[in-house]
């Protein structure tokens, strides 16, 4: 009975201060078998075991009973709680021994006890299941809040900060994904970087977007637009594709997460979190980061709509102030310049505006620079009046078209460039003027670096050609209107010089004579007698 005893305190004190019940129960096992010199003594869990046939689902009393597994005899002790069953203590005798009901007596306290560290490390696994809710609801509390104070990209990035566990080697970033005509994703467009405690705008940032097919892993999570996507190690994970693999350990990450945002039925961005050595993703984290899924999906949203309003506002004062410096244009100079100055892309540098001339077969026989900006950097376009000609414009058909375009690099394309474009890597748009009948010319935006054109700097643009292209139109037409009317007026002028005179000869050379002052160039004739015929 001292030994019993003995063992119910060893086995008391095993119980202070730990969660691992699997591991007390071990322990406590080991320490029946030596304590007795029992050959086998087991410990069932009955959460371990309720798929175990050889053991009874439930033990509601002590048993003796032959087990199928071993020769030996074997005494079940159920740990009991309220009537249920916790656990089974076997203990199995020597092939010498046989138990008696007088053992019950000795090894039942010893089940009891049993009883009390399990439930004792429950308590103390539910205290700290509880101390851990409590923090990770306190930490999201704080996040929370950040996100939904937050008034811009920077303070999203920098709320989202405090959802995770290590912010060393860690990068976040924030896309807004653009969606085409059938409301799907069609384009992801970087935003802003949280990088070592510094946030990078997209002011400050190269412009970066890809398509939705080409963006790693866009296939994962583009299905599960409401869950959060957790890559623990990309060099071991199955999921990871050929392709992403080897962007992602090209730039050196080893761990990332992602953060689709989707909400009203809508596509509105996603948040990645990439890690440049193995991290280990805890249950706070991932608890964190899921729970903030919605409420940053809301307020990117709510965010998209102001700068969306914002951006409307700015393009109404855009198209207003460019078309009123327009029609305020005395001539096609100042309505170039009226684009460049009322548009205003910082990252425009030069543009030309190309007339057309066409042949007698109605196909473009040469075209001529009507007017040109520069913003001072960079290559300058080349002056007003510059003529090509036909032989040069085989290689310049993407000038005469019917639809507009724009290019984000020049080295994206194999288009034939003409001897007005930098030969360097830019981007550029051609913006057809249209006549009543034909195209009448084309006005080319250029840049000197990478650019990709928005949807509200094209929105702008192309509001403003039809307006140009009458202006073209009608300027086109003055003129033809006033070289007519200058050549009637010579006519009208020589014929009333010579009007009067009676010698053939004198009217001819008067006539001749009049005309070269007039046109300000030499001119002749020459006279003779007709020979006679035989």
């Amino acid at each position: 009975m001292a030994i019993a005893l003995q063992t119910i305190n060893n086995i008391n004190a095993l119980g202070i201060g730990t969660s691992n019940v699997m591991e007390l129960l071990n322990q406590a096992a080991d320490m029946i078998k030596i304590n007795f010199n029992l050959p086998v003594v087991d410990i069932y869990l009955m959460t371990e075991i309720r798929n175990e046939h050889t053991l009874p689902d439930l033990v509601r009393e002590t048993a003796y009973q032959q087990l199928p597994q071993v020769t030996d005899l074997a005494m079940a002790l159920p740990v009991l709680a309220q009537q249920k069953t916790l656990a089974v203590l076997y203990i199995h005798a020597k092939p010498t021994d046989v138990f008696i009901y007088e053992d019950v007596h000795i090894y039942y306290p010893i089940a009891s006890q049993l009883r009390l560290i399990i439930q004792n490390t429950y308590l103390y696994e539910q205290m700290e299941r509880a101390e851990e809710k409590t923090n990770q609801l306190e930490r999201l509390s704080k996040a929370e809040s950040a996100v939904s104070l937050a008034q811009n990209e920077s303070q999203i990035l920098e709320a989202f900060v405090l959802g995770v566990e290590s912010s060393k080697k860690l990068v976040i970033t924030l896309y807004y994904i653009t969606v085409d005509e059938d409301n799907k994703p069609a384009m992801v467009v970087q935003i802003a970087v949280w990088r070592e405690g510094k946030i990078y705008s997209q002011d400050s940032l190269p412009p970066r977007q890809y398509r939705i097919d080409k963006f790693i892993l866009s296939n994962i999570w583009l299905e599960k637009p409401n869950e959060v996507l957790f890559i623990h190690n990309i060099y071991t994970d199955s999921r990871v594709d050929e392709k992403s693999y080897d962007v992602l350990t090209e730039i050196g990450i080893c761990t990332m997460a992602f953060m689709p945002l989707y909400g009203g039925h809508r596509w509105q961005g996603l948040l990645t979190f990439s890690w440049f050595k193995e991290h280990e993703f805890s249950s706070t984290e991932q608890f964190i980061l899921r729970s903030l899924q919605k409420s940053a999906s809301a307020i990117v949203a709510s965010r998209r709509a102001y700068v969306n309003t914002e951006a409307a506002q700015r393009e109404t004062e855009k198209l207003y102030n460019a078309s009123r410096l327009m029609n305020e244009s005395e001539d096609l100079q100042e309505m170039v310049e009226a684009v460049a100055y009322g548009v205003s892309v910082p990252a425009v540098n030069r543009i030309i505006m190309m007339v057309f001339e066409y042949g007698s077969d109605d196909r473009v026989a040469s075209m001529w620079v009507a007017a040109n900006w520069h913003s001072g950097q960079g290559d300058p376009p080349p002056p007003s009046g510059t003529y090509y000609e036909e032989d040069a414009l085989s290689d310049w058909s993407f000038l005469q078209t019917e639809e507009p375009s724009f290019l984000d690099s020049i080295a994206d394309d194999e288009l034939p460039m003409p001897p007005f474009v930098e030969q360097h890597d830019n981007a550029f748009a051609v913006l057809p003027l249209w006549g009543k009948v034909n195209q009448i010319g084309a006005l080319f935006i250029e840049t000197d670096r990478h650019h990709a054109f928005s949807e509200r700097e094209v929105h702008v643009y192309l509001s403003l050609v039809p307006q140009m292209a009458i202006a073209v139109e009608n300027e086109i037409l003055l003129a033809q209107a006033q070289t007519m009317a200058r050549r009637e007026q010579l006519l009208r002028e020589i014929t009333g010089r010579v009007r009067g005179l009676t010698d053939a000869n004198v009217i001819i050379q008067t006539a001749v004579r009049e005309l070269g002052l007039m046109l300000n160039k030499r001119t002749f004739v020459r006279l003779g007698h007709k020979e006679k015929q035989p």
